[in-house]
């Protein structure tokens, strides 16, 4: 469907899901904005409905131990340095592509290996916690280092003196952890 418009069979054979679910997410996406919906005529038989995305973005979530995140990032505005294709030969292209493709695959491993790193730190933590509450909040704590008591405390809907009694027993803990070793 991002290549171009689609209607609902199309899709339903080109991923071998049921048309039912098909219609059944685009239903949803198109109540989202994700999506839009135009009727156009077929040669074949009645009107069919084609989808296309309304908004280009990037949808990226990162599933680990003591981690989820989902972030959605849209394209950049700026095009100032980029060629039309209209000026390249098809080989050039199609190399061009290969070399943007190698380097989003490094950039992924890079991140890959940054996001390992980030768990690591993580569990050496949130290890050390071992009630679930106190690990929940030690895990606002971490996700959103910029949040303070009461953010975290309107997040996980617990009173703000309660929250900072805990977040100071987990100080404590940790404390005692790293002035044992």
């Amino acid at each position: 469907m991002v290549r171009e418009p689609h209607y609902p069979l199309q899709l339903s054979k080109e991923l071998g899901i049921s048309q039912q679910a098909i219609m059944k997410n685009l239903d949803l996406m198109e109540k989202s904005g994700l999506v839009k919906g135009k009727k156009e005529s077929s040669s074949k038989g009645p009107e069919k409905i084609v989808y296309r995305p309304t908004s280009e973005f990037t949808l990226t979530i990162d599933l680990r131990d003591g981690t989820f995140k989902a972030n959605i990032t849209s394209p950049s505005l700026d095009e100032t340095n980029i060629q039309p294709c209209e000026e390249k030969e098809l080989d050039d292209i199609r190399a061009e592509l290969s070399e943007l493709d190698k380097g989003i695959q490094e950039l992924d491993e890079a991140r890959s290996k940054m996001i390992d790193q980030r768990g690591t730190f993580m569990e050496s933590v949130s290890e050390k916690i071992m009630d679930y509450e106190m690990r929940s909040l030690l895990y606002y704590a971490l996700n959103e280092p910029n949040w303070g008591v009461s953010e975290i405390s309107e997040n996980l809907r617990k009173n703000e003196n309660k929250t900072t009694d805990m977040w100071n027993t987990i100080t404590d803990i940790c404390r005692r952890n790293t002035n044992d070793q």
